[in-house]
């Protein structure tokens, strides 16, 4: 099933602080925390994805030994991220071949990207938002092969089934 507004703009996959479906107009509330959908699709970088039920339902009855697992892991993977995002930074502020003024521009750019990245992935952890941070770091590659693999196999392959699609 395609995690998209339906035409009407209701979203039938978002859902209140207590994970009970809730509506709201998607085209007018675009970005609302609520939204699966939009989290769903900042999460993908962008692109539509299509879920199945299996991968909600992780969502929504989260297990609480990777809930707390993905707090102990937090602060390493904003680390990466950081270092990741610094190590760019860093090439912009030495090309050579660009202008002060553009490598400013390209550096100012890059903040603001990045600024959005760092907050859909370590911003408002809770439990209900789980899943979507996992699958955010791990398509960042943040997670090495070791932390995910501590993650439940109920958690990883929702993880994996999300992220080829």
């Amino acid at each position: 099933m395609a995690i998209l507004p339906p035409p009407d703009g209701h979203c039938l996959f978002s859902f209140d602080r207590q994970m009970k479906p809730g509506h709201h107009d998607c085209r007018r509330e675009t970005g609302s925390p609520s939204c699966v959908a939009e989290l769903l699709r900042r999460a993908g970088g962008g692109r539509g994805l299509a879920l199945d039920r299996q991968v909600l339902v992780g969502m929504s009855d989260f297990p609480e030994r990777d809930w707390k697992l993905l707090r102990e892991l937090k602060p390493v993977t904003l680390e990466r991220l950081c270092e990741q995002i610094l190590r760019r930074a860093a090439d912009i502020a030495t090309a050579t071949n660009l202008t002060n003024h553009q490598r400013y521009i390209k550096m100012w750019n890059l903040i603001q990207e990045q600024n959005q990245e760092v907050a859909i992935a370590f911003d408002d952890h809770r439990r209900s938002t789980a899943f979507l941070k996992i699958l955010q770091i791990h398509r960042r590659g943040l997670f090495t092969e070791r932390e995910f693999a501590r993650f439940s196999e109920e958690t990883r392959k929702s993880v994996l089934a999300a992220e080829s699609i």
